[in-house]
């Protein structure tokens, strides 16, 4: 269910504690403002900005444009084990417009863009620049300390993601999906990746390849002093529910063991060690679908040593049977496919899409809120207010929303497995989710594992469409989703999120 964002014939990675930094494209952060609020009309703006998850980055060797990581695979000319690749490659600055397609700009509207009070942010699926092209991105939201990038020494120490706890909160945003078509999904989520973007790398866990190089250090931890090293100035420490193991760099370990390139993503793969955490997806969307879902780890539990390990929070999987919930056993494993709610596959068929309730096809606002016994979202559209239809299949609970009653009778009714019970059930959500610090995801991006069917289709593939949720939204399934097809017809296609706005229950829109 997550996304597989790609990237351009060019390659990128993402790291965390000492992965080196190139020279040759500095990092300039675009400024995103975002609401702070308190009460009804106690709003205050923060300048705040965005940057590049570091997957979607240039990977090369330090002080040489050789790239470490071409197309959907290691150059193993450039470094060959995992130490090596560690010791040698470096990740660089973003063009963010010329190569992601990303654009601050107020609401005013594109012409403003630099003009200060940059609320609004435009992510462009397809970009053709050069002689490359680019397929979506992910980015995160930074605290305003960390955002100052025109310093020519600037401190990448003490760079941190923006956090949030969302308990007793809502979050509102406006948000354009008006040219996202069937295939692609706008994305909006909350992470519990580390603030620092640092994800410590477990020392018992080494790898089995060894360097070539006698310049090579054999700890990947080690690094020189004098040399800037990445974090979260550069979009590191990236980990979800679906405990990826596609990103280059797991903490400060270089992810080159038992790589393996993807038979259908040309810049995609995965290698032996995944980074797993508890996530909530506030908003996966196109112009004709959209789902919310908590996703939680299995829960707190003590370990030999007598200490205790927080679910939730980031750690690192080794291998298929550890990392891959459709390999081992799925009880160990974070919940892949969460509690979601989709009015679509709960039967609302005619509330959202181009001519709908809810038209698409215009701006409309999407309110989310938190509590411990029930996350709810309504849409604001011309200035009426549109409350999620209830659920119309016969055993699920007379009100929308997520909810202990909800996630429980929704497996029941559609036949699914219920990987959060497994996990410590709804209390879980509270504890790993609704009171932890979490870091705030924006992305745009195709999928080459179910080509996002499970968002706007028929999903599985081979369910009748009368079948209680099988069916998500009115896309074709074969016609409309495939990667390849999607990637070469949508060249317009971009989302835009506006006005972020984040208070208590009750203070960021009147309604």
């Amino acid at each position: 269910m997550y996304l597989f964002l790609l990237l351009s014939i060019l390659t990128f990675l993402p790291p965390t504690h000492p992965q080196k930094i190139g020279l040759y494209q500095p990092e300039a952060h675009p400024p995103l403002q975002w609401t702070h609020c308190t009460a009804p009309n106690q709003c205050t703006p923060v300048p705040g900005a965005v940057t590049l998850d570091a997957n979607y980055r240039w990977l090369h060797r330090v002080n040489s444009s050789m790239s470490c990581f071409w197309g959907n695979t290691w150059d193993e000319t450039v470094c060959d084990s995992a130490a090596n690749c560690t010791e040698t490659c470096a990740i660089e600055g973003a063009e963010y417009g010329k190569v992601y397609g990303v654009e601050t700009f107020s609401r005013g509207g594109l012409e403003s863009k630099g003009d200060g009070g940059e609320d609004a942010i435009s992510l462009r699926f397809r970009v053709n620049f050069d002689y490359a092209y680019n397929i979506g991105s992910r980015l995160f939201l930074l605290e305003p300390e960390s955002s100052s990038s025109t310093d020519p020494e600037p401190d990448y120490s003490q760079a941190r993601y923006q956090t949030f706890t969302l308990r007793d909160s809502e979050l509102a945003f406006d948000v354009d999906l008006s040219t996202v078509a069937c295939g692609i999904n706008g994305a909006l989520s909350f992470v519990r990746m580390p603030a620092d973007g640092r994800i410590p790398f477990p020392s018992s866990s080494s790898s089995s390849s060894s360097s070539s190089s006698s310049s090579s250090s054999s700890d990947p931890n080690e690094t020189e002093e004098e040399e800037p090293t990445a974090n979260a100035f550069y979009g590191t420490g990236y980990c979800d529910a679906s405990c990826p193991r596609s990103q280059h760099f797991i903490g400060s370990h270089a992810n080159f063991d038992d790589w393996l390139p993807s038979s259908t993503d040309p810049v995609g793969g995965t290698g032996r060690y995944g980074a797993c955490c508890g996530q909530f997806r506030v908003w996966d969307g196109n112009a004709h679908s959209f789902s919310m879902s908590a996703h939680v780890c299995p829960p707190a539990r003590d370990t030999q040593e007598g200490g205790q390990v927080d679910g939730g929070k980031v750690r690192v999987c080794e291998g298929a049977e550890q990392c891959d919930y459709y390999e081992g056993e799925r009880g160990e494993k974070c919940d892949f496919w969460g509690c979601g709610w989709n009015p679509y596959r709960m039967g609302g068929r005619g509330f959202y899409g181009v001519g709908g309730e809810v038209d698409t096809g215009r701006v409309f606002t999407v309110v989310t809120r938190w509590t411990a016994e029930r996350i709810t979202q309504f849409l604001i559209q011309d200035g009426q207010t549109f409350e999620v239809p209830a659920p119309t299949w016969e055993g699920l609970p007379t009100k929308s929303g997520l909810s202990a009653d909800m996630c429980e009778a929704q497996r029941v009714v559609f036949g699914e497995r219920d990987n959060m019970l497994e996990n410590g059930g709804w209390d879980v959500v509270a504890e790993q989710l609704l009171d932890q610090p979490m870091v705030l995801s924006l992305g745009i991006g195709d999928d080459h594992f179910a080509w996002n069917l499970w968002l706007d289709s028929i999903y599985p593939t081979d369910a009748s469409a009368d079948l209680p949720g099988a069916a998500r939204g009115d896309c074709l399934p074969a016609e409309d989703s495939d990667p390849q097809v999607v990637e070469n017809t949508n060249p317009a296609a971009k989302v835009i999120w506006s006005n972020i706005r984040f208070g208590p229950i009750g203070s960021t829109v009147e309604v």
